[in-house]
């Protein structure tokens, strides 16, 4: 299996830090391998340990407040199949108000407004912005194209 190294920001405690070294300390292993094995049950992928730990770990995700998809623009996007960062250069760089990226945000808000409260369409495009940035991050890429020049 050909596998790259990626670096995410894990937010924790100086303690829970202790802690997971420890608990991987105890299984011989670094807590890379740990997570690695986790995110892949998470997601069932190319490190998954099995259906039953798979199905342990849809059932956390679940079971935790992570479990419930947040109505936004982000979950919109990769819900129907769009690509967050070629509709993030669309919304940046026209200025066309009939662009791709118009009909898009349109389709959304009417399937929210059936369901939701009003939201803040710039600060849904600012956190779509937030995850390409983290996740071309995780690739060593440049996030200019997608950034927003005038923030």
């Amino acid at each position: 299996m050909n596998c790259n190294q990626y670096k995410l920001k894990v937010f924790m405690t100086s303690e829970d830090k202790t802690k997971l070294w420890d608990l991987a300390g105890f299984y011989g292993v670094t807590p890379s391998v740990i997570l690695s094995h986790f995110i892949g049950d998470l997601i069932s992928g190319s490190f998954s340990c099995g259906s039953d730990e798979r199905n342990i770990a849809t059932s956390w995700i679940e079971r935790t407040y992570l479990g419930v998809p947040k109505p936004s623009l982000l979950s919109y996007l990769i819900y129907n199949g769009y690509n967050v960062s070629s509709f993030l250069k669309v919304y940046n760089h026209s200025s066309s108000k009939a662009n791709n990226s118009t009909k898009i945000i349109n389709e959304y808000l009417n399937r929210r407004e059936e369901r939701f409260s009003i939201c803040d369409i710039e600060k849904e495009i600012n956190t779509c912005r937030i995850w390409v940035k983290e996740k071309l991050a995780t690739r060593g890429r440049s996030i200019s194209n997608f950034m927003n020049p005038f923030e």
